[in-house]
């Protein structure tokens, strides 16, 4: 059990302001642009399972890392891609890693 633990992280409640604390904005993006605050406001309203679904969708893994998402490497970013693949004008935004 203690090997799972490390390499998957314990079973406890997504925290969405610490992940948002350790997130890297790109792009143009940052903490206040509107897209990114209702990512954070749609995450804040997700219960907890389809929080880990996210997480796993972004990360590959359900569960929280260990210590904390200062710990998350890579670092969780949000980047603004725009249509022609650049990272300018863009309305669209992409969650990568």
């Amino acid at each position: 059990p203690e090997v799972v633990t490390l390499l998957a992280g314990e079973d406890v409640p997504v925290d969405v302001e610490d992940l948002r604390k350790h997130t890297t904005y790109l792009g143009g993006f940052h903490e206040l642009s509107p897209t990114v605050r209702a990512l954070w406001q749609v995450l804040r309203d997700f219960d907890n399972a389809e929080r880990k679904a996210f997480l796993k969708f972004v990360t590959a893994c359900s569960q929280p890392p260990l210590l904390g998402f200062r710990h998350l490497e890579p670092r969780f970013t949000v980047q603004c891609v725009a249509p022609g693949g650049g990272d300018h004008g863009a309305l669209t935004g992409m969650m990568a890693l």
